[in-house]
């Protein structure tokens, strides 16, 4: 089992108790403006004085394994040969330390939507692996020492909780975690993960493919935004859980 560092993010997160004056004082916003080139100009806002700005643009030395990402991850996307772009690394820089982020500029230049759902998924699927491996030792060390007290020990397993419009926003989502977990593109096994169900995900959240040849004449008022949003499967009434 990987040992988690005290400077991690995930343990900063967890472990770090809001203090009662925080809560009280959400009217006291301190703020700083700050600018990327990939993102522009933006607002960090926060009610504590103790917690630090980002770091923004995220240094051009930084690289994906800098940041504290669970090693079978990060052999996968180096086995992939995949290079994050600025856009990728300033925005996982935030998100990898848990700040709470609001953008509203995402848009179909450069894949800049799947260059965002592919660091988005990353941070998810590496803070999922982690709590899992922060269950299971202390599950261990609670069967040692029935004394110890542990904040995780909970009946509520899911952990992340992601809203999108759309069938094909869950098959994206989906597709991506595959990319990051599997080692053999698609392989139905690994030593380490079995994926179970998944004809049945494709036949129910694949598919609705727009027909480009009939579909200009019809709206007038498509775009390439446009196509991206309402591309696949649109419907908009599911829900999928994964325990």
């Amino acid at each position: 089992m990987e040992n988690t560092t005290r400077d991690d993010p995930f343990l900063s997160h967890f472990e770090t108790l809001v203090d009662e004056s925080q809560i009280n004082n959400k009217s006291s916003k301190k703020k700083l403006d700050l600018f990327s080139s990939s993102f522009g100009s933006c607002q960090f806002s926060s009610t504590s004085s103790d917690n630090q700005s980002p770091i923004l643009p995220c240094p051009v030395s930084t690289t994906i394994d800098s940041f504290a990402i669970k090693k079978s991850l990060l052999s996968n996307i180096e086995a992939s040969g995949s290079q994050l772009t600025q856009l990728q690394m300033d925005f996982f820089s935030l998100i990898h330390n848990y700040y709470d982020v609001y953008y509203p500029n995402r848009t179909n230049v450069n894949d800049n939507g799947e260059q965002l759902r592919f660091v988005i998924c990353l941070h998810l699927i590496n803070h999922v692996l982690k709590t899992r491996a922060r269950i299971l030792s202390h599950n261990a060390k609670l069967k040692e020492n029935p004394d110890l007290d542990y904040h995780d020990q909970g009946f509520t397993r899911p952990k992340v909780l992601i809203i999108v419009p759309f069938r094909e926003s869950v098959r994206r989502i989906i597709n991506c975690f595959e990319n990051l977990l599997l080692t053999i593109d698609d392989s139905e096994t690994t030593d380490q993960l079995q994926m179970t169900h998944r004809k049945r995900f494709k036949e129910e959240y694949g598919g609705g493919e727009i027909d480009n040849e009939n579909h200009y004449g019809k709206f007038q008022r498509t775009s390439n935004e446009y196509d991206e949003i309402f591309a696949g499967n649109i419907d908009d009434h599911f829900r999928l859980g994964n325990y």
